[in-house]
């Protein structure tokens, strides 16, 4: 019982938060205007601040484990080889590749992995997914760029040559485009930043100068008080997207690639994790953060945006964060019990 309380503790309390903005939204109190603002919120300003601030609560490059980060970037870069070998050979349509490939592997790590592993291992587990922020995140972009670009729903066959190239050409800039937009990611400046900073501490300390941005107390401050927003807002905002009408088309795809996204994947990763490393229990929640975590919100709007099933995409959303409130516990739960969290 004990553990079973431990695993909901870590859990319920981002489900509440998530469930209160659905709730607001189903009575008016919250406007589709307001939570697009919010969204954009969040994204552009908060989730950069607070993980600027969660990487520069580390002591120092020293303290980063290098096999924890290699483990977890090589995790993500082969859920995403697999399904994107496999999910050709037993989807169809094209347009959906990219969306369930997506949702493979990648998490809302951002929104809910760094607090759910905060809530699994405490302030360690915070400062590790954080840290592992600075790798996951560029590495989720990267690949669904990759895994969009490639699934892109081409014209029909029988079009000129000359219709082709300008198709081609239009592609290559809207690939262009996205890498661009990889490259002026919120997410990674705040990532990036933060371990600037890190290193310009260090240096400092080398020389003996003791200085930190706490000793500049207003600015710190703030800092602190925007990155104590920043989950509440998110996690009411996600509710406030919620669209249970998606659910109703494509079921079985959309079933089964959320128990894969869900529970076969972690699963795996979890136990090969468990049994051939000996990570500590801050690696372990950052890890359920990363593989057990929904799919990212802004999969959904990277799927419209380069032409997949966006409505796919968007069920996804729903679909995988639903699922992953049960499947949380049942994995916090064995965790737990094996010693390893």
């Amino acid at each position: 019982m004990p553990t079973i309380i431990f695993a909901l503790n870590a859990v319920v309390p981002l489900i509440l938060i998530i469930a209160l903005g659905y709730g607001l939204k189903k009575v008016n109190f919250i406007t589709k205007e307001f939570a697009a603002i919010g969204n954009k919120m969040v994204f552009k300003v908060l989730l950069p601040i607070t993980l600027f601030n969660n990487i520069y609560s580390i002591q120092s490059f020293s303290s980063i484990d290098w096999s924890a980060v290699m483990f977890a970037v090589a995790g993500i870069v082969a859920v995403f080889a697999l399904g994107f070998v496999l999910v050709p050979l037993f989807v169809k349509k094209k347009s959906q590749r990219g969306a369930i490939v997506q949702c493979l592997f990648r998490s809302n790590y951002a929104i809910i992995g760094i607090p759910l592993a905060q809530m699994i291992a405490g302030e360690s587990g915070r400062q590790v997914a954080s840290l592992l922020s600075a790798f996951a995140v560029p590495t989720f972009n990267i690949l669904a760029v990759i895994t969009l670009s490639y699934f892109q729903v081409e014209k029909p066959s029988g079009e000129d040559a000359q219709t082709n190239e300008a198709n081609q050409a239009k592609n290559q800039s809207a690939l262009k485009k996205t890498l661009l937009g990889i490259a002026k990611n919120p997410l990674i400046h705040g990532v990036l930043l933060g371990l600037v900073a890190v290193g310009v501490r260090s240096i400092f300390v080398k020389h003996g100068i003791s200085f930190r941005l706490s000793n500049i107390k207003f600015i710190y401050d703030a800092v602190e008080k925007l990155a104590n927003v920043t989950t509440p807002l998110a996690l009411i905002v996600l509710g406030a997207q919620f669209e249970f009408a998606s659910f109703k088309k494509d079921l079985v795809t959309v079933i089964i690639t959320s128990v894969f996204r869900n529970a076969i994947i972690p699963a795996v990763m979890l136990v090969i994790a468990g049994v051939f490393f000996n990570f500590s229990p801050a690696v372990i929640a950052s890890l359920v953060a990363i593989f057990a975590s929904p799919v990212a919100v802004s999969s959904a709007i990277m799927a419209q945006e380069m032409h997949a099933d966006a409505d796919l995409a968007r069920s996804f959303v729903v679909s995988t964060t639903i699922l992953s409130a049960p499947m949380l516990v049942i994995i916090i739960a064995v965790l737990r019990a094996l010693t390893l969290v």
